[in-house]
């Protein structure tokens, strides 16, 4: 029964993580000239605007479940109208990057809460449930920035890669969308060195914050 609590503990801090994620890509998209996530209330906080079955609900849960080492998920895209920025090339990579520096920032929040609850909790049940919440929001976050920044379309660090590339080769990248989601779940499940890499890059995110001493208590409940 505690081991079902925790795994719900590690979905919980999944929640806001992705919620946040794509908050800031339409947050961004706004600074840049386009309204379109707002208009469409894709910068609200109700996590209800934000859930995907697949991406936010099940493949986490089978993740959890299945005791991966790698959790995470996502919401719905944030619409964006890049032809509503004042600079759309610019805009293109900035809305891009700003989904893996909101789960930094969080990460990084996450840390300062864990360190002070950590002095002014009290030696009780709930404060160690409340710190395995803030661990896994931790890393979950960390997970999500390092996972984004993969250069496969269409993930988060493609688009700064299509940014970077000459006319000529821009364009067949970008037909590597069509396939991208194909291609990660192929590195997830079956390429055993793909899954080493995003572990080594997330315990790295996990001790530039100061947390990297602390990632065992993630694995008390296994």
């Amino acid at each position: 029964m505690e081991n079902l609590f925790l795994m719900l503990l590690r979905f919980a801090a999944l929640v806001p993580a992705i919620m946040i994620h794509e908050i800031a890509h339409g947050y961004a998209a706004l600074r840049c000239g386009d309204t379109t996530a707002r208009d469409a209330g894709r910068l609200s906080f109700n996590p209800l605007r934000h859930v995907d079955p697949f991406m936010s609900v099940i493949l986490p849960l089978i993740l959890i479940v299945s005791g991966s080492s790698v959790i995470f998920g996502g919401a719905k895209p944030v619409p964006v109208n890049l032809y509503r920025c004042r600079d759309p090339k610019k805009a293109y990579w900035i809305t891009a990057i700003a989904g893996p520096a909101s789960n930094l920032a969080q990460a990084a929040l996450g840390a300062i809460l864990f360190r002070v609850f950590v002095h002014i909790l009290p030696d009780a049940r709930i404060s160690v449930y409340l710190l395995y919440f803030l661990l896994s929001y931790i890393v979950t976050n960390a997970v999500l920035m390092v996972f984004n920044l993969v250069p496969i379309p269409p993930l988060d660090g493609s688009r700064v890669v299509t940014v970077l590339l000459p006319p000529d080769l821009r364009w067949r990248y970008m037909q590597l969308e069509r396939w991208g989601l194909f291609i990660v779940f192929a590195l997830l499940f079956w390429v055993p060195g793909f899954n080493a890499m995003i572990g080594r890059a997330t315990v790295w995110v996990c001790r530039s914050v100061g947390m990297a001493d602390y990632l065992w208590l993630l694995f008390l409940g296994r």
